[in-house]
């Protein structure tokens, strides 16, 4: 039997189940017979503080590390190839009172 075992964005491991056990999502697309095609999608949390450009990396249990499809890449203003980009929260903004319309 054929199971994803692991996976990372960066160094930073990507999680595919919640904290009660349960799988975020993973989804084989299905052909037009009904068969399942050897493509899909997966879902997981991911961890670590990193903002930026990231790549991916699957480890499959009888394969190995996987290779992911290069459509599957975009290219970001630095013209640095990424898979997924992580972006910074925003928590607060300061000073945190002012007019709408600026002039604080």
């Amino acid at each position: 039997m054929t199971f994803l075992f692991k996976f990372f964005f960066g160094t930073a491991n990507c999680g595919l189940m919640d904290e009660l056990g349960n799988p975020w999502g993973a989804y084989l697309d299905v052909k037009s017979d009904g068969s399942f095609d050897d493509e899909g999608s997966i879902t997981c949390e991911t961890s670590g503080s990193f903002i930026g450009p990231q790549n991916a990396t699957l480890l499959v249990s009888e394969y190995g590390q996987s290779i992911i499809d290069k459509s599957a890449f975009s290219v970001n203003s630095k013209g640095q190839a990424f898979f997924y980009h992580t972006l910074p929260e925003v928590s607060s903004v300061s000073p945190n009172t002012g007019a709408d319309n600026g002039g604080t």
